[in-house]
């Protein structure tokens, strides 16, 4: 939970800007069963932050809602922003994504979403570059169930423990990048001209668009 506070407040999140899925409570609930002190601090966190509501494409909702591979909240996601050039979807679904990026029936919808779509390990390589590897291992392996891939990343015995890490999460990027090009943001870009963000169900916010 405090890297969740710690991203809000380096990315500018804040419930002006953001919003998130309805169903983000009820998986959160599902998630962290048997964490009580967790799950409360996390509802409260969603209490403060509007669930979306209306403004996707319907067009564009049918035809990822059609896609197998792509979920249901993570559909609703792409569809408001390809609806919406000023928003950025945050987002742990590494699959939905994928399959977004690799589906010929879903390029125009990529492509509308290009430079606009943030994954988990995106928002981890920037917050430890801004608060310091040590200081998020900290936190990450207090709760190394919740995320495989961050359990990979940061639980390790190499001698060169950063950059393990930094290497494991580039990598998720990269695999996205070899199927679609541009369509994830990178850690190495900026938010500038963006202003509003929508998040899913297993990410934690980055960036104001």
């Amino acid at each position: 939970m405090e890297l969740l506070k710690e991203a809000c407040h380096l990315l500018g999140l804040n419930p002006s800007n953001t919003k998130r899925l309805a169903a983000l409570p009820f998986i959160a609930r599902k998630k962290l069963k048997g964490r009580p002190d967790t799950l409360k601090r996390v509802l409260e966190f969603c209490a403060n932050y509007k669930a979306i509501s209306g403004g996707d494409d319907p067009k564009a909702l049918a035809k990822l809602s059609a896609s197998q591979k792509i979920d249901g909240g993570e559909a609703r996601l792409f569809a408001m922003a390809a609806d919406d050039e000023n928003i950025v979807v945050l987002t742990g679904d590494k699959r939905s994504v994928l399959a977004l990026a690799g589906d010929p029936k879903l390029k125009a919808i990529a492509r509308k979403l290009e430079g606009r779509i943030e994954i988990l390990e995106t928002i981890m390589l920037r917050l430890t570059a801004a608060k310091g590897f040590d200081i998020v291992r900290q936190q990450v392996l207090k709760v190394l169930d919740v995320d495989t891939t961050l359990a990979l990343a940061f639980d390790t015995q190499e001698s060169d423990r950063e950059g393990h890490c930094r290497d494991a999460l580039r990598s998720e990027e990269s695999q996205i990048e070899k199927v679609h090009s541009g369509l994830i943001r990178r850690s190495s870009l900026s938010y500038g001209h963006l202003r509003k963000t929508a998040y899913g169900s297993a990410s934690l916010p980055t960036n104001p668009i």
